[in-house]
């Protein structure tokens, strides 16, 4: 056997998610898998994405509570194969169950939008620890901006999302991610496309079953072979393919069929085949985990035709399992790369009635354009052993078709569309089903040590909607359906209304002192960790310098001077002014708008925690002046329009909203204090109430 060397082009994948430098705040992200770990997105996908400074295992309450502050006002979702969908999740973002009449949803693709930057990731990985830390993928980053964007990569993303979601049943969330991509759109719009490279051209080439109406199915390989006449001039003769998976039924062999007869005409012709194998130590004669059939139908269609064996082991001597799909078609005229989630099948590249959802980069050189464009593209390609006796290697067939990480439950019936928790004083979870998919007997439970009977045939009979109290204190994250006896499968469970959702129970002891320092810091974060180290809910650490409070906001600067008059109504008058300033900040989205009025850590918090200490205090005149200031302070928040942000006038007609609905809350329930403190104190809190309305 020899071996075709290549440089290194080695990365690691979780590093696509943070934001790069000046991408601005996050305003959303939504992704796609085949199959799910939630523990991976949320802790270190979106840990990176929103810049989240602390880590579970290191921080503990302070990761959680940076993360429901973090995700208050962005978006952030999942579309999953609804067989792999049924996971524990956090209530602040969304899991989207994918169901496609036939095959699967298998893209990989992933679209993080900051204010000041979008990157698209087109991969081959799998939201899994396998796939983000174990398996050898490829992945590709694709960045636009507000000075280049790629007009036509970018439409494709937005065309490939938005078709996906006809196969999400209609829902909250749905609706959610539908915004959020409109939204991502607006954003993008304006934005100068990149200028005309002839020597690289960069599209999504899709597998898509057809969406109905006059939609066609799509098929990954057709579109890369017509990018490629389309660029380069001609249909490709030489055909490189390095995939882990391959058809094994005989019948269902169609995907060499459409490759070789897509090649060019009359000219000597090559196809390369890269498998993965598992040879054992020491045999002279190599296992190759792929069909015999392979070689026999390339040769139908090829004049060369090379078996090699793809990399079991990484730089550093570890076995990896080989997950990554690439196919590479070149001609004298171009070379052409295309990867992300498809495997060598018909259902893969959309070349035979069963089609999965794929999602693909191509990326072309034009010979002559940029040799150090195809020198890149070339340095993509692993370094493959090539086999020396093809025909007196041992094929197993290879593995299952598809067969990365398969689901331990059953595929739910189609009857069952989603399930959404209500939120707030009546919590509720509402069954939305499809009654003529349902199967004739089935149960649905709540899962856990403790399940119990929610939901079951006979009390829903034909309805599409049922509705049930939730009485448990925390809201589920899945459900359990049974079925015809023997079959078992999860649902996800969505919110319906994340700001409906109650803050955690660990700042209910926060004062408003507190809250007022946390709205009004550069850092809420770091100023979260001081929080919690006060309240020794979490250990010191060296880096405290890191939280850069403002001065007149340092503890030891409060324990010196705290106690004096002058100092606190400066302390005061300052920290009012930072809540002001933030509260000025550009807002991108009416749920990022809300939230800053509303979420966990914002006005109407505080204005709860001023009502508290009212009560508790036997002069409430300090809580009472308090509330009158962020009364003051809200009522001279002032708007101004920037590029992408939501409208000065929307902003603040929302504001004015909140204020008079917050002046009648604080009226109502300050109306006690009128008999404890003095006539010239309530009534400087009554005049400042009526102006703020």
């Amino acid at each position: 056997m020899s071996r075709k060397k290549r440089q290194s082009t080695t990365g690691t994948l979780l590093d696509l998610w943070r934001p790069p430098q000046g991408a601005g705040d996050a305003v959303g992200c939504l992704a796609t898998t085949f199959t799910f770990n939630s523990t991976i997105f949320e802790e270190e996908c979106l840990g990176r994405f929103l810049g989240i400074d602390s880590t579970p295992e290191r921080d503990g309450l302070a990761f959680t509570l940076e993360r429901e502050n973090a995700l208050g006002p962005v978006y952030a979702g999942v579309m999953v194969e609804q067989e792999n969908a049924g996971v524990g999740h956090s209530m602040r973002w969304d899991v989207l169950s994918v169901r496609l009449p036939s095959g699967i949803q298998h893209a990989k693709l992933s679209l993080l939008v900051w204010t000041s930057q979008v990157r698209l990731i087109i991969s081959s990985a799998n939201l899994t620890e396998p796939g983000y830390r174990a398996n050898q993928e490829v992945a590709v980053a694709v960045d636009f901006t507000p000075e280049e964007s790629e007009r036509d990569l970018w439409n494709d993303c937005t065309e490939f999302l938005t078709a996906l979601l006809n196969f999400v049943p209609e829902s909250a969330p749905k609706t959610r991610a539908v915004l959020f991509i409109g939204q991502a759109e607006a954003r993008v719009r304006d934005w100068a496309p990149a200028p005309s490279r002839r020597q690289l051209h960069r599209r999504l080439t899709c597998t898509l079953p057809s969406t109905g109406g006059s939609a066609d199915p799509r098929g990954a390989l057709a579109e890369a072979m017509a990018h490629c006449k389309r660029i380069g001039g001609y249909a490709p003769i030489r055909v490189a393919i390095a995939s882990p998976f391959f058809d094994q039924a005989d019948s269902d062999r169609t995907a060499m069929r459409a490759l070789g007869t897509g090649m060019g005409r009359g000219i000597k012709r090559r196809i390369s085949i890269a498998v993965p194998s598992a040879t054992p130590l020491g045999s002279k004669v190599p296992r190759l985990l792929a069909p015999r059939a392979l070689v026999a139908q390339a040769r139908n269609y090829a004049s060369e035709v090379e078996v090699a064996t793809l990399p079991p082991v990484d730089e550093g001597g570890n076995r990896r399992e080989w997950h990554a799909k690439m196919l590479r078609l070149s001609h004298d005229s171009y070379i052409a790369l295309i990867v992300g989630s498809s495997n060598f099948t018909t259902a893969g590249l959309g070349t035979g009635g069963r089609r999965n959802a794929e999602a693909n980069l191509v990326t072309l050189v034009r010979s002559g354009d940029g040799r150090g464009d195809a020198g890149a593209l070339e340095a993509v390609w692993p370094n493959v052993t090539t086999v020396e006796d093809v025909d007196g290697a041992e094929w197993t067939g290879g593995g299952m078709e598809d067969g990365e990480e398969m689901a331990e439950s059953d595929r739910v019936p189609l009857g069952f569309l989603s399930v959404t928790y209500r939120a707030g004083e009546s919590k509720l979870l509402t069954f939305s089903m499809k009654p003529d998919a349902l199967p004739a007997r089935w149960e649905i439970w709540t899962t856990g040590s403790d399940a119990e009977i929610l939901l079951d045939a006979g009390r829903v009979g034909g309805s599409a909607i049922a509705v049930v109290p939730w009485t448990r204190s925390h809201p589920p994250d899945t459900v359990q359906v049974r079925w015809d006896e023997d079959h078992l499968g999860i649902l996800p469970v969505n919110v319906e209304d994340p700001t409906e959702l109650p803050a955690p129970v660990d700042i209910e002891g926060m004062s408003s002192e507190e809250m007022l320092r946390l709205l009004a810091a550069t850092n809420p974060s770091a100023e979260l960790r001081h929080w919690l180290r006060a309240q020794n809910l979490m250990g010191s650490d060296d880096d405290a310098l890191d939280e850069a409070t403002p001065a007149d906001l340092d503890p030891l600067r409060r324990h010196d001077l705290g106690e004096t008059f002058l100092y606190r109504i400066r302390s005061r008058a300052r920290l009012m002014a930072n809540v002001r300033a933030n509260l000025e900040r550009p807002v991108w989205s009416e749920h990022a708008l809300d939230w800053r009025l509303r979420g966990m850590i914002g006005p109407k918090e505080v204005a709860r925690r001023f009502v508290r200490e009212a009560e508790a205090a036997s002069d409430p005149t300090e809580a009472l002046l308090s509330a009158a200031d962020l009364l003051i302070v809200l009522r001279e928040v002032r708007f101004n329009d920037s590029p992408g942000a939501l409208p000065k006038a929307k902003v603040k007609g929302t504001l004015d909203e909140f204020l008079r609905g917050l002046v009648h809350d604080l009226e109502r329930d300050l109306a006690f204090t009128e008999q404890l403190v003095g006539q010239s104190v309530f009534g400087f809190w009554s005049r400042i109430a009526r102006g703020a309305q």
